[in-house]
């Protein structure tokens, strides 16, 4: 595939293409699958913490040069041997991601990459009063690893937005003080609606459902319960009739968009602008970190 110069950017700032091999794939729930790969090079980059993430590079269903980039969070993890899985909802329409997880075959090879940081969970040196988890089935993958390093005495309640009916089939992690809240989508503003009202004081919360759902959240988070900044950690994880990835392959080759001409302050300032303009598309995408146009 050409890389084009968003890939020379993204090797700048030192990604590196690790190559995964397709071992099988398992349909956990109806509309939910489990694809796990081996890359014997991907754990010397990416460490295999709760919530941890890839970047995937999609090829085009269309058959073009493109890839599409999307991020999925790592379910399992056997380091030693270089083999990990992640967890794709399969949606209709599907994009290229999800067409992807529905027809792909054992021995397939795919690029993933971890750039800038995925938003990982790091265990607090001092426990919250408990933990406030928020999403919908693009999120489970992440939440489930939150759940499983939580201590068993730390309360746990799960806010989960339901699209589609089979969401409830997905396995959720154990713990035994865990209670789950599914909440069926009527617009943006339900899922926060949902929340309950009470003193959430010294709890932290994980919210990472779609953006639009997201903002409301957040706002009913702040302004309604009190969160401090310190003890949220929100992200969109897709957005609504918007892809939220970026794509490669189709941009200008990177010899030509960077070229100055010798003694013309305006074409290199042209240049210069270009050269940034794709940085800051790039930057956007990455701190917006995943997304497709529907819930995965």
């Amino acid at each position: 595939m050409a890389r084009g110069l968003q890939g020379v950017i993204l090797r700048t700032f030192g990604a590196r293409d690790h190559t995964a091999t397709v071992i099988e794939t398992v349909r956990i729930a109806s509309h939910f699958v489990r694809v796990r790969l081996v890359a014997p090079t991907l754990f010397e980059d990416v460490k295999s913490e709760p919530a941890a993430w890839l970047r995937f590079w999609f090829p085009d269903p269309n058959g073009s040069n493109t890839e599409f980039q999307r991020a999925y969070t790592i379910s399992e993890a056997d380091v030693p041997a270089g083999r990990f899985a992640v967890d794709i909802v399969l949606h209709d329409p599907a994009g290229p991601a999800s067409l992807w997880a529905r027809t792909v075959e054992p021995g397939t090879t795919i690029a993933v990459m971890s750039l800038m940081g995925s938003s990982r969970f790091d265990v607090p040196d001092e426990q919250p009063a408990g933990y406030l988890l928020i999403g919908d089935s693009a999120s489970i993958p992440g939440i489930n690893g939150i759940v499983a390093v939580a201590p068993d005495d730390v309360p746990i309640e799960m806010y989960l937005e339901q699209h589609d009916d089979n969401d409830t089939l997905i396995p959720l992690a154990k713990h035994p003080r865990l209670r789950v809240h599914w909440v069926a989508r009527s617009d943006e503003k339900s899922l926060a609606e949902a929340i309950e009202s009470r003193d959430w004081s010294h709890w932290y919360v994980w919210a990472t459902p779609e953006a639009a759902t997201l903002k409301h959240v957040r706002r009913r988070l702040r302004d309604e319960f009190g969160f401090p900044k310190s003890a949220v950690h929100a992200q969109a994880y897709w957005s609504a009739g918007r892809a939220m990835g970026i794509r490669r392959g189709d941009e200008p080759d990177a010899t030509v968009a960077a070229a100055a001409v010798p003694d013309d302050r305006q074409a290199e300032s042209v240049a210069a602008h270009r050269r940034g303009s794709t940085l800051r598309r790039i930057l956007a995408a990455a701190a917006r970190g995943r997304g497709v146009e529907q819930p995965r």
